[in-house]
């Protein structure tokens, strides 16, 4: 099933010219799907079966405002966004798995 969702969900557009670029996106996309199939696995028991396109809609499409300094970023999250909160939540689970 995983396969399947991989496929549908990540397409890689395998057009540059030399194989290597091709090769580096193809391992982009694959890291990038591990990441949201690992924080799939941090979700809670009730939320345990959520896709990967649920994922990325829930947690990484989250408006956010960066302001930038010479020294760092920032980001704000938006507080009116109803996903805001399990962004959140998330982030502190992650922050305490490391």
């Amino acid at each position: 099933m995983f396969i399947k969702e991989n496929k549908s969900q990540c397409r890689v557009p395998l057009s540059c010219q030399e194989y290597t670029s091709n090769q580096f996106r193809f391992v982009l996309q694959g890291l990038a799907y591990q990441l949201l199939h690992m924080l799939r696995l941090k979700q809670s028991a009730a939320q345990e079966n959520i896709s990967v396109a649920g994922i990325r809609n829930t947690l990484l499409l989250v408006p956010v405002l960066i302001v930038p300094t010479p020294r760092r970023l920032y980001w704000h999250l938006s507080s009116v966004h109803p996903n805001t909160k399990k962004v959140i939540q998330m982030a502190k689970k992650l922050q305490k798995a490391a």
